[in-house]
Protein backbone atom coordinates (compact mmCIF):
# COMPACT_ATOMS: atom_id res chain seq x y z
CA UNK A 1 0.00 0.00 0.00
CA UNK A 2 3.02 2.29 0.07
CA UNK A 3 4.81 3.88 -2.86
CA UNK A 4 8.29 3.11 -4.12
CA UNK A 5 9.52 6.49 -2.79
CA UNK A 6 8.25 5.82 0.76
CA UNK A 7 10.35 4.32 3.51
CA UNK A 8 8.92 1.95 6.12
CA UNK A 9 10.67 0.31 9.04
CA UNK A 10 10.50 -0.82 12.65
CA UNK A 11 11.79 1.60 15.28
CA UNK A 12 11.26 -0.64 18.27
CA UNK A 13 8.90 -3.18 19.74
CA UNK A 14 5.54 -2.68 18.09
CA UNK A 15 6.31 0.75 16.62
CA UNK A 16 7.06 1.49 13.00
CA UNK A 17 7.86 4.62 11.00
CA UNK A 18 6.56 5.42 7.54
CA UNK A 19 8.28 8.32 5.79
CA UNK A 20 6.28 9.81 2.93
CA UNK A 21 8.60 12.25 1.08
CA UNK A 22 7.02 15.25 -0.65
CA UNK A 23 3.55 14.24 0.54
CA UNK A 24 1.13 16.86 1.90
CA UNK A 25 -0.50 15.89 5.20
CA UNK A 26 -3.90 15.49 3.54
CA UNK A 27 -2.56 12.85 1.16
CA UNK A 28 -0.70 11.16 4.02
CA UNK A 29 -3.93 10.95 6.02
CA UNK A 30 -5.71 9.31 3.07
CA UNK A 31 -2.93 6.78 2.58
CA UNK A 32 -2.80 5.83 6.27
CA UNK A 33 -6.60 5.77 6.46
CA UNK A 34 -6.62 3.15 3.66
CA UNK A 35 -4.05 1.12 5.59
CA UNK A 36 -6.14 1.32 8.76
CA UNK A 37 -9.27 0.24 6.90
CA UNK A 38 -7.44 -2.77 5.44
CA UNK A 39 -6.05 -3.81 8.83
CA UNK A 40 -9.49 -3.59 10.43
CA UNK A 41 -10.84 -6.24 8.02
CA UNK A 42 -8.15 -8.86 8.74
CA UNK A 43 -9.13 -11.78 10.95
CA UNK A 44 -6.03 -13.86 11.79
CA UNK A 45 -7.96 -16.93 12.97
CA UNK A 46 -10.85 -18.30 10.94
CA UNK A 47 -12.30 -20.04 13.99
CA UNK A 48 -12.13 -16.82 16.09
CA UNK A 49 -13.82 -14.00 14.13
CA UNK A 50 -13.81 -11.88 17.31
CA UNK A 51 -9.99 -11.61 17.16
CA UNK A 52 -8.85 -8.70 15.02
CA UNK A 53 -5.85 -6.48 14.45
CA UNK A 54 -5.77 -2.78 15.24
CA UNK A 55 -3.29 0.00 14.78
CA UNK A 56 -2.90 3.57 15.83
CA UNK A 57 -0.96 6.18 13.88
CA UNK A 58 0.48 9.60 14.58
CA UNK A 59 1.17 11.84 11.60
CA UNK A 60 3.30 14.96 11.38
CA UNK A 61 4.14 17.06 8.35
CA UNK A 62 7.73 18.20 7.89
CA UNK A 63 8.46 21.87 8.47
CA UNK A 64 11.36 23.87 7.04
CA UNK A 65 12.97 24.20 10.48
CA UNK A 66 12.50 20.53 11.45
CA UNK A 67 15.29 18.18 12.31
CA UNK A 68 14.69 14.46 12.05
CA UNK A 69 14.37 14.40 15.85
CA UNK A 70 11.79 17.21 16.04
CA UNK A 71 9.67 15.70 13.26
CA UNK A 72 9.80 12.28 14.93
CA UNK A 73 8.90 13.83 18.31
CA UNK A 74 5.78 15.49 16.88
CA UNK A 75 4.69 12.27 15.15
CA UNK A 76 5.34 10.32 18.35
CA UNK A 77 3.25 12.78 20.35
CA UNK A 78 0.40 12.40 17.84
CA UNK A 79 0.72 8.60 18.13
CA UNK A 80 0.48 8.85 21.91
CA UNK A 81 -2.69 10.95 21.51
CA UNK A 82 -4.17 8.31 19.18
CA UNK A 83 -3.45 5.59 21.72
CA UNK A 84 -4.86 7.61 24.59
CA UNK A 85 -7.89 8.53 22.47
CA UNK A 86 -9.01 4.93 22.28
CA UNK A 87 -6.51 3.28 19.93
CA UNK A 88 -7.22 2.01 16.42
CA UNK A 89 -7.26 5.56 15.06
CA UNK A 90 -5.13 8.25 13.45
CA UNK A 91 -4.11 11.58 14.94
CA UNK A 92 -2.33 14.36 13.11
CA UNK A 93 0.16 16.66 14.76
CA UNK A 94 -1.91 19.57 16.05
CA UNK A 95 -5.19 17.64 16.41
CA UNK A 96 -6.98 18.25 19.65
CA UNK A 97 -6.67 15.15 21.87
CA UNK A 98 -10.45 14.74 21.92
CA UNK A 99 -10.86 15.46 18.19
CA UNK A 100 -8.92 12.90 16.13
CA UNK A 101 -8.22 13.62 12.49
CA UNK A 102 -9.77 10.25 11.73
CA UNK A 103 -11.61 8.10 14.22
CA UNK A 104 -12.90 4.55 13.95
Amino acid sequence: MIRRSDCFGRVGGEEFVLVLPRTPIGQAVLLVERMLAAVRTVRPFTDRPDVAYTFSAGLAEGRPDDSAASLYARADKALYSAKMGGRNRIYCDGSEPDRPAIAQ
